[in-house]
C-alpha cells in the first residue's frame, strides 16, 4: 500500500514538473516571436531615402518675421526634410494654420502644435531657430534605436497604420524670447536633437509629421 501511494504521489511530482516547464518555453516563443515580428515591421514599412523626391525650390538661408529669426545652415534634400524645416519655419512666421497641415493624426502632435499657437498668443516663443543639419536616416540606423524608442515606433506604425515612413534628425539651436524665459522653459537655451517620424497613411502619399523623439533616441557615438 505504501509503496502504491508513493508511485502515486511520484507521478503527481512529475506532472507538475511537467506542466510548469512548458509555459516557460511557450513564453520564450512568444516573446521572440514579437521582438522579431517588431523588427520586421520596423524594417518592412521604412522607405529608402534614395526614393524620396528633391524639393521643388531651394529654401531661403535666413528668414526673419518681425523680433523672430530662422537660420538654415543645410539644404533639405528631399521632401521629408522639407517638411521638417517646414514645421520650424511655420513657428518663425506664426503661421499655425500651415503648421497644422503638416501634422498627422497623431493626437499628442496635434495637441503640441496647438500648444505653439497658444503660447505664441500669450507672447511665449522662440526668437531664432538654427538648423544646423537635417538628416533622414537609414533603415540599418533604425537597428540602433533604443529599446524603448523601438515600442514607440511600433506602436505607431501600427495605431495610424502608416504604409511608408522614415525619421528625420534634425540638429538645431533655439533661443527664448525674454518672457519665455521668465517662465523657466523645461529646455533653455541650446543646441538639440530632435528625430521627426514622417509617415504616410489613408491612400495618401503625403508624408506628414507623425511623432517627435528627443536626443536620446540612437545612442551618442
Amino acid at each position: 500500500m505504501k509503496k502504491l501511494l508513493l508511485l502515486i504521489l511520484m507521478i503527481l511530482v512529475l506532472a507538475a514538473l511537467a506542466s510548469g516547464c512548458t509555459p516557460t518555453g511557450s513564453s520564450q516563443e512568444s516573446s521572440q516571436s514579437i521582438s522579431s515580428t517588431e523588427a520586421d515591421l520596423i524594417r518592412d514599412r521604412y522607405i529608402d531615402p534614395s526614393e524620396l523626391t528633391a524639393p521643388s525650390q531651394e529654401p531661403d538661408r535666413v528668414c526673419t518675421a518681425e523680433d523672430r529669426t530662422l537660420i538654415l545652415e543645410d539644404t533639405p534634400e528631399n521632401q521629408l526634410e522639407a517638411q521638417v524645416y517646414g514645421w520650424y519655419l511655420d513657428l518663425t512666421q506664426a503661421d499655425f494654420e500651415s503648421l497644422m497641415t503638416r501634422v498627422g493624426e497623431d493626437e499628442s502632435l496635434r495637441i503640441a502644435a496647438e500648444n505653439k499657437e497658444k503660447n505664441f498668443q500669450e507672447g511665449l516663443y522662440m526668437t531664432e531657430y538654427t538648423l544646423h543639419s537635417l538628416t533622414t536616416l537609414t533603415a540599418d540606423d533604425m537597428d540602433s534605436v533604443a529599446e524603448y524608442h523601438r515600442k514607440a515606433l511600433e506602436t505607431q506604425i501600427r495605431e495610424l497604420d502608416l504604409q511608408e515612413y522614415a525619421v528625420v534628425c534634425a540638429d538645431l539651436s533655439w533661443k527664448h524670447n525674454e518672457a519665455a524665459l521668465q517662465q523657466v522653459p523645461q529646455l533653455g537655451d541650446g543646441r538639440y536633437l530632435r528625430y521627426w517620424m514622417l509617415g504616410t497613411s489613408g491612400g495618401s502619399d503625403e508624408f506628414l509629421l507623425q511623432e517627435v523623439f528627443w536626443d536620446d533616441f540612437l545612442p551618442a557615438d
